[in-house]
């Protein structure tokens, strides 16, 4: 039996776009077949019309910039989430890609937080935000809260090296229920303002 590429992977375009920059395919240039999930001009139009607190019409560049890097850090998230959802990895792999989703999962809420509300964007810290949020009432207790209790474990997943243990304890990123509580934290921040038809939706992973 011949395995193959279910068409429906994520992944199946890129791969068809590898294949056809080997074979250097006359008139279709790789980019042709590549597909990275939701479209980036997509990700920027939305964000700066539903999460963007300003007038959009007179954006700084500034903002736009963040808004560009948060729509770009979406499709590596959403990269991250297929990749550990489609694909077999080690044992070492999987657990970082864990840390890695949960990081930049948490890293997009912040940006997002910091361009929703007016004088968001000029805090220093993800600390001093959620304070703010908390001290202003903008988002519900119990999401200010689940957000506080993911930056402290946020902090906690690094690896640290020992001179007695050299070897990393990848068990620290085993945590996949804290992972999905991420993902669920950034999708309850899309349904704030995104409308029904223009939703932006993160699967979990497994």
């Amino acid at each position: 039996m011949t395995v193959e590429v279910d068409n429906d992977s994520y992944f199946y375009s890129l791969l068809k776009a590898h294949a056809a920059e080997v074979a250097k395919e006359p008139g279709k240039s790789p980019s042709h077949y590549a597909a990275y999930g939701m479209p980036i001009n997509i990700l920027r139009q939305n964000i700066t019309e539903y999460m963007y607190y300003g007038n959009s019409e007179k954006i700084e560049k500034k903002i736009q910039a963040t808004i560009s890097n948060i729509a770009y850090t979406i499709q590596l998230l959403e990269f991250y989430i297929n990749a550990k959802n489609e694909l077999y990895l080690s044992y070492p792999m999987e657990r970082m890609l864990n840390k890695e989703i949960l990081i930049t999962s948490f890293e997009i809420q912040e940006a997002l937080i910091s361009i929703m509300f007016d004088g968001y964007y000029k805090a220093k810290t993800s600390e001093e935000r959620i304070l703010k949020l908390k001290n202003e009432e903008k988002l519900s207790e119990d999401f200010i809260n689940a957000l506080d209790d993911e930056r402290r474990y946020r902090n906690k997943v690094h690896l640290t090296g020992k001179e007695s243990n050299p070897i990393p304890d990848y068990d620290i990123f085993d945590d996949t229920e804290m992972v999905n509580k991420s993902i669920n934290l950034l999708n309850e921040l899309f349904a704030l303002r995104i409308h029904d038809d223009q939703k932006i939706v993160l699967p979990n992973v497994g």
